[in-house]
């Protein structure tokens, strides 16, 4: 999971991938996106990240080939 949230950071960066501004669900996750602190791991929370996974799905399958 880590591998691909760097892949998709990646991706945003070099201007791979652009979400637009029409996509609500992605624009909000976005801004409300954490890291689990608790867990002793480099893992994000598993809540409000439905839209995130869809796009690490995308950059990690459509994108890398």
């Amino acid at each position: 999971m880590v591998d691909g949230i760097r892949q998709t950071a990646s991706a945003l960066k070099q201007g791979r991938i652009r979400i637009c501004n029409t996509c609500k669900d992605a624009m909000r996750e976005f801004s409300v996106y954490r890291w689990d602190e608790r867990g002793g791991r480099d893992a994000p929370l598993k809540q409000n990240d439905h839209a995130m996974d869809d796009i690490r799905y995308f950059v990690s399958t459509v994108l890398q080939g």
